[in-house]
């Protein structure tokens, strides 16, 4: 009798350690009805109001699916065709939960199939918030692809933005462009005015740039000064100098710089992808070679790229690497 005794003791004392863990748990752990297609809470433990803003009495008897996203109930409904289906396994998905304030929390939702338990005879989930852990992890991804003065892409989401317009230019015919945008006056006002204002400039320049581009244009900030425009559905090069022209007009306009007043003037090079035959490098590269020869023509202009360009390019190289720069031979003769 006392053996009997000391094995029911034990299992209480299990019993009420399970009972403390479920219920201080961060996780909520729930029981619910093998009814796949509307299964409602058997047992819910008291997290669900930390994490869903309501008490498990409210919520036990009501369906688990009514907290679910619209969007991931089928998700929802594989997660239970899938525990039911393999009894041993842990199987696991993320869904959308509301909270009780409207909003909805990203959860992982593991589920375990313990219908033949006698003491549970149902689905049990666990749901674990990783919102936070989305949003951080969303943070970087922006971070990564975005540069943090302006807001623009960069120049990697840039060039990823154009390989596929490129591949979609191929298939529906058409040309896709790429406008390099080059302020002709930063260096001075950041000498003059400073890095603030040179900082106030860019990003006034960055929103100049969208007043000036179509619907569906992508912006991007290179660095420095140096801005690129992605245009699709082209029929010819000739397509892309209208915004060109807008964005010389909008950079013309006077720009308000910490009680001072600056026009912005740009030199834009403009190459265009007619058969989808280019890599995005290539292109780009067109792109700023044109807007050296818009520089050379006496700035505040645009070019189109011509292949003739590319022999002027390489000359220029030539003459730059086979002379030696006047100043640099005064400087070590002085």
């Amino acid at each position: 009798g006392q053996q009997r005794q000391r094995a029911q003791e034990a299992l209480l004392a299990n019993e009420q350690r399970f009972r403390a863990l479920v219920a201080n748990a961060s996780d909520v752990i729930a029981i619910l009805d093998a009814d796949m297609a509307n299964p409602p809470f058997l047992y819910v433990s008291p997290a669900a109001e930390a994490m869903w803003g309501e008490t498990p009495e409210r919520l036990t008897g009501t369906c688990f699916l009514d907290l679910v996203h619209a969007s991931d109930v089928p998700r929802a409904h594989t997660l239970f065709y899938e525990a039911c289906a393999d009894l041993s396994e842990n199987v696991m998905c993320e869904l959308r939960l509301r909270h009780g304030d409207g909003q909805w929390r990203s959860c992982e939702v593991i589920a375990r199939d313990r219908r033949n338990e006698p003491g549970v005879q149902g689905i049990v989930i666990t749901c674990h918030d990783v919102s936070e852990r989305k949003m951080y992890e969303e943070q970087i991804t922006h971070q990564a692809f975005h540069d943090s003065l302006t807001g623009l892409p960069n120049r990697m989401l840039f060039k990823d933005k154009l390989s596929a317009a490129i591949v979609r230019g191929r298939r529906q015919n058409t040309a896709v462009g790429v406008l390099f945008v080059d302020m002709d006056n930063f260096k001075g006002i950041n000498d003059s005015l400073g890095h603030e204002a040179g900082d106030l400039f860019l990003k006034i320049v960055a929103e100049r740039l969208q007043i000036a581009s179509r619907n569906g244009d992508t912006i991007a900030r290179l660095g420095g000064d140096e801005f690129t425009l992605l245009m699709e559905d082209l029929q010819a090069a000739e397509d892309a100098v209208p915004v060109a022209t807008r964005i010389l007009e909008q950079l013309s306009l006077s720009i308000p710089l910490l009680g001072h007043e600056v026009s912005g003037s740009a030199s834009i090079g403009i190459a265009v992808s007619t058969d989808g035959s280019e890599e995005p490098e290539s292109l780009m590269r067109d792109a700023d070679t044109a807007m050296y020869q818009a520089k050379t023509n006496g700035k505040a202009g645009y070019c189109l790229f011509h292949p003739t360009m590319n022999d002027k390019a390489e000359t220029r190289l030539e003459l730059r690497t086979s002379r030696p720069d006047p100043t640099f031979l005064q400087q070590i003769t002085n």
